[in-house]
């Protein structure tokens, strides 16, 4: 049983249960630390906090973004300082653009005849502005006042995904060095998250201050894990890990596991099925060595 997990999403972001939610579930699972990584906000953090002192659980700040890397990498921040000058600038557009092109896509959907009544005010009276918003919050306003299921959300899913807009976010993306340096910068830990056969990008990752890497996840294979720990080891960096998402418990199970294209493979190429009930992240000592910085 791993100690700490160290990556997993809330209702803040594209997670389906509260921060209050998963410090209870994470207490069920028998972790005993938490950082929540949600897309590009730290909306949730605070709530994260007051929710894992009342379970009796240690917890850490934390964020998942994306690079413009030639993989397209994503990485999970760990440990920075939110109000560092350049970081909160950061999280303020990327709240105002995920606002943006949510709504775009929410009166496109609706010009379409597809939100059944459903209003923009509608999902602004469940969310604050401290929510990244994406399709979630639109399909829980689905639920609240159309009568749409969990086992709905992947139909919905598709046809939010395939709706185009014409908005274009206002400032180009980071590069992997940019978005390492603005990481560094907050005095942050910065990890490649679920390295699924991009362990080879590891060496020019590292010089550019990468300085950890996810060893344990739902979709690191066994490969996966023995080349990131191999590196990680040899290289002095932190060792992460942690379920993505929720453990796939709960709301999940109702919802159904993601479907499958024609190939066999699921849409997002994820390696562990949505409903299986996942426990990874790191052991205590990997959680401690984070947590005193043990290499600088």
């Amino acid at each position: 049983m791993k100690y700490a997990n160290l990556h997993f999403h809330s209702s803040y972001s594209d997670g389906i249960l509260t921060p209050t939610e998963l410090c209870a579930l994470g207490k069920k699972l028998g972790f005993g630390a938490l950082a929540l990584t949600d897309h590009d906000t730290v909306g949730g953090y605070k709530e994260l906090a007051r929710a894992a002192k009342a379970e009796g659980l240690e917890c850490m700040i934390g964020m998942e973004v994306t690079a413009k890397g030639s993989s397209g990498y994503h990485f999970v921040a760990l440990d920075f300082d939110p109000t560092e000058k350049n970081m909160a600038e950061f999280l303020r557009k990327n709240n105002e653009w995920a606002y943006t092109l949510t709504k775009a896509k929410f009166e496109a959907l609706n010009a379409a005849g597809k939100m059944c009544g459903v209003t923009w005010q509608n999902v602004l009276d469940m969310f604050s502005t401290e929510h990244w918003l994406c399709n979630e919050h639109v399909f829980a306003a689905l639920k609240k006042h159309a009568g749409y299921k969990e086992a709905d959300y992947w139909e919905w899913s598709e046809l939010y995904g395939n709706t185009r807009v014409e908005v274009k976010r206002p400032w180009k993306g980071h590069t992997d060095a940019e978005m390492i340096n603005l990481i560094r910068g907050a005095g942050g830990v910065v990890g490649l998250a679920h390295p699924h056969r991009q362990t080879q990008y590891l060496p020019e990752l590292f010089k550019l201050g990468l300085n950890g890497v996810e060893c344990d996840g739902p979709d690191v294979d066994e490969y996966d894990k023995a080349e990131a720990l191999r590196f990680a080891t040899e290289h002095d960096m932190y060792i992460l890990g942690g379920t993505d998402h929720s453990g796939r418990l709960a709301a999940y199970e109702e919802r159904g596991d993601l479907p499958l294209e024609a190939d066999g493979i699921r849409w997002d190429g994820s390696l562990t099925p949505y409903t299986d009930d996942v426990r990874t992240g790191v052991t205590k000592e990997e959680f401690e060595a984070l947590k005193n910085r043990i290499y600088g």
